[in-house]
């Protein structure tokens, strides 16, 4: 199972698998495992990700909203957004 395709995310979410957990179980020890929380959705994704990627299929190109954002997949027609920054903070006064 050391597909170099795989994410490190997606060879954990394998790995757990493995271990015949229920989904809420899993989805705890994959968090405590990478470091960052993952939720039921991304979970799923991504295991349904790599499964397709063992069995030699190509992985879809989708995800969640954030996912897709963070890969820079353009997901709304329209011209190319510019990028913006933070100028106002919970809290901050504006001024």
């Amino acid at each position: 199972m050391s597909d170099t395709h795989l994410t490190e995310l997606q060879r954990v979410i394998l790995e757990v698998e493995q271990l015949g957990l229920p989904r809420r179980d899993a989805m705890r020890l994959v968090t405590q495992r990478v470091g960052f929380f993952v939720g039921q959705q991304r979970y799923a994704e991504e295991l349904s990700k790599a499964l397709k990627i063992l069995a030699g299929q190509p992985a879809p190109a989708t995800g969640t909203e954030t996912a897709r954002e963070d890969s820079g997949e353009r997901t709304r027609p329209g011209p190319p957004r510019e990028p913006t920054s933070a100028t106002h903070q919970i809290g901050s006064t504006g001024g």
